[in-house]
């Protein structure tokens, strides 16, 4: 249904009724009759009070409003979903954000794999790459709980050169999986850099080999 603005007017609190007028720029009809009965709120009316209610039709057939409500509440409860709604907006965007970083890393360890049996790069490489990203995992892991509990945490520093070691694809997978260090911009900043640097060494080495056969 429509919802209308006004005011109360009009209250006889031993009655239990009173008037409310509009001011939402129609006034036809300004003034409307109201019961306690469609009153919404955990306090009796007040005389000037700003409301937002439904008309719909009394007993003798005249419009009456229905479903009145304190205009504050209202925009209150508004504000709050609004918020909620922006909340989860944010938390798709960022849960797409990770998870696309941990399809990066699955990406990486393909294209590794295929450098690796064209023999550009030689096959411990796979299993540093898989080792470091492991160790990186746990130390997330371990960072995590570290946090929870109030102990002593690891440095920012040391989950930074880990990943530029090539670990960063156990750090994505902490990041999406542990939701640790997920949401600070400055360290993913700083994880973005680190992957770019990885990759950089990674393809000098690469071409090195290359040069060398």
């Amino acid at each position: 249904m429509t919802k209308y603005q006004g005011k109360i007017i009009r209250w006889q609190d031993d009655k239990g009724f009173g008037f409310i007028e509009r001011t939402d720029n129609n006034l036809q009809d300004s003034a409307i009759f109201f019961h306690i009965s469609e009153y919404r709120a955990n306090q009796r009316p007040v005389l000037n009070e700003a409301v937002v209610f439904e008309i719909g039709q009394g007993r003798d057939g005249k419009p009456c409003a229905i479903n009145v409500q304190q205009q504050t509440f209202v925009r209150q409860k508004v504000a709050q979903q609004n918020a909620r709604q922006v909340r989860q907006a944010q938390n798709g965007l960022k849960n797409q954000t990770l998870l696309t970083w941990v399809a990066i890393g699955v990406l990486f360890f393909v294209l590794l794999t295929a450098v690796v049996l064209v023999k550009h790069l030689p096959l411990w490489i796979i299993g540093w790459y898989f080792a470091i990203s492991l160790a990186t995992y746990l130390l997330y892991a371990h960072d995590k709980k570290a946090a929870q509990n109030g102990d002593w945490r690891v440095q920012e520093a040391s989950l930074h050169k880990l990943a530029f070691a090539g670990g960063w694809v156990g750090a994505a997978f902490a990041h999406w999986l542990l939701r640790h260090k997920s949401t600070k911009p400055e360290f993913r900043r700083a994880f973005y850099l680190t992957v770019m640097g990885n990759l950089l060494a990674l393809a000098i080495i690469s071409y090195i080999n290359l040069k060398i056969r």
